[in-house]
């Protein structure tokens, strides 16, 4: 005999199943957070690095006693 407040045990597994899928999406929100934050970073470390390798260049040049370290830009054309 069973109670009258039982709820079938389809419906049970039907609503595991659906907070299951739910789990599952924030999951996946989740990791592609993470992904996107860490892409981010990668990209800011490589910005960095050009920076500074460039400030490097300006300085070793400094250091060297030269007068005139600024880049050059190549794709000016000359008149």
């Amino acid at each position: 005999m069973g109670a009258v407040n039982e709820v079938p045990w389809h419906n049970t597994r039907m609503s595991d199943l659906k907070s299951h899928r739910r789990a599952d999406a924030n999951s996946h929100r989740g990791a592609l957070i993470g992904l996107v934050v860490c892409l981010l970073l990668v990209l800011a470390g490589l910005a960095l690095v050009y920076a500074l390798k460039r400030m490097s260049d300006v300085q070793d040049c400094v250091m060297q006693g030269r007068t005139n370290c600024a880049p050059i830009d190549s794709n000016q054309t000359a008149n």
